[in-house]
């Protein structure tokens, strides 16, 4: 007698480009059919009803866009991409800043441009004409939301990239200024005299690679003067921005010195900024960090007319002179905080939150790499600076005690394996 297969499957539909069956067992799940080139291809998916399921499958075959089944907001869009994406709280004003005000030109302007498929490429354009005259980087922060959110549309709702080819993704359009030790040593023996207060918010910048809003934003109870550490973390650009250095020095005496003077009583506040202007309020009050651009702006030209640096350029100079003096490296750009470019170093490389004995101990190896590689050739490159020595740093590797002492561990190491 012949056995009979058991049907598992309903057919409950059938059009000019694909069936539709229904599972018996599951009678949630669908199944739809279709010819292509030859081969008939099947897709699975779930539906509450046979109602629902014929509606979706020309979306699951791919006959019709998801789009056209969905429709987004301007602003929908927007916070949608925004969540997609890894930013730190800074970026994310800095995004939130930038949709704000491009849906209020777009309200002036365009007023019935109230979804997706309503922008185009000539509103872009448009909108990017507004900007003419202003900086690449002011192009690029202002337009980066609508680039991001139309490629990450177009990768998963399968929407039109209206932002294509604007040419405006490229962060170092313009080349970062070069900013050389030896200038930047003499700037702050300047300022000692000229202008104290702006004193230690240079050398952070210049003598530890910090940016300009991480400088103002540090707070004294994140500096260890006694251990030559400071730990920047809270408000950043980017998770890699969190990270704990130990400093040159010169910074560490400017640094105590500042304290000293901020703190003759023995009672210390706790959150008190590091950087001070000149009536002795915070920058970071008020949003003032402007006024600390221009306030360096001016000391720049006093004193030298030639110079001409942005304040932003000062954290330039310790990676200015790790490439000039052929040290560069990966430990110098963890050291500043620049986001990694694999993903080894984006994984692997140990972060401020220690929970394990390993994470602790992986920090403690990353702090003392940082004080070989960093803080060391940059206390022998300032102490030749001050004494007008001209001996490089090529010396320094072959007389510096930590150095000697660990190239020598590592040789051993290697002839006893």
């Amino acid at each position: 007698m012949k056995r009979t297969r058991k049907k598992k499957w309903l057919k409950v539909a059938r059009t000019e480009r694909f069936n539709l069956f229904r599972s018996i067992m599951h009678p949630q799940v669908y199944e739809v059919s279709w010819k292509n080139g030859g081969k008939y291809l099947r897709r699975r998916y779930q539906a509450p009803n046979v109602d629902v399921a014929l509606e979706q499958a020309p979306v699951v075959c791919g006959f019709v866009s998801v789009c056209q089944k969905r429709d987004f907001t301007l602003s929908d869009a927007f916070h949608l991409a925004l969540e997609r994406s890894n930013r730190g709280d800074r970026a994310k004003e800095d995004w939130a800043y930038a949709v704000r005000r491009f849906l209020s030109w777009l309200a002036r302007h365009h007023s019935s441009c109230t979804h997706w498929h309503l922008l185009t490429r000539s509103i872009i354009d448009e909108y990017l004409s507004s900007y003419r005259g202003k900086s690449d980087t002011a192009k690029r922060l202002a337009l980066q939301p609508i680039r991001q959110t139309a490629k990450f549309m177009a990768d998963c709702y399968e929407y039109r990239d209206v932002a294509a080819g604007l040419k405006l993704g490229s962060k170092l359009k313009t080349p970062p200024a070069v900013v050389y030790l030896a200038d930047v040593a003499a700037f702050l023996d300047y300022l000692a005299v000229a202008n104290p207060r702006l004193e230690a918010g240079a050398a952070l910048q210049g003598l530890a690679g910090l940016q300009l809003q991480e400088a103002l934003r540090l707070t004294w109870d994140k500096v260890d003067l006694q251990n030559r550490l400071i730990e920047i973390s809270g408000v950043v650009k980017n998770p890699y921005r969190n990270r704990v250095i130990p400093i040159c020095r010169k910074l560490i005496g400017i640094l105590r010195k500042a304290h000293n003077d901020r703190f003759k009583q023995k009672v210390i506040p706790i959150r008190e900024h590091a950087v001070l202007s000149p009536t002795g309020c915070s920058y970071v009050e008020g949003n003032s960090f402007r006024n600390y651009s221009l306030r360096l702006s001016r000391i720049f030209r006093e004193w030298n007319e030639e110079v001409a640096w942005a304040p932003k350029d000062l954290r330039n100079c310790i990676l200015t002179y790790a490439v000039t003096e052929g040290i560069h490296g990966e430990v110098w750009e963890q050291y500043v905080g620049h986001s990694p470019r694999t993903i080894t170093a984006r994984h692997y490389v140990p972060r401020l939150a220690a929970a394990t004995i390993g994470e602790r101990g992986a920090l403690e190896k990353q702090m003392r790499s940082f004080k070989l590689h960093v803080v060391e050739p940059l206390d022998f490159a300032i102490g030749n600076i001050e004494s007008e020595n001209s001996v490089d740093v090529l010396t320094f590797f072959e007389h510096w005690p930590s150095v000697r002492d660990a190239r020598a561990t590592v040789s051993q190491t290697q002839r006893s394996s």
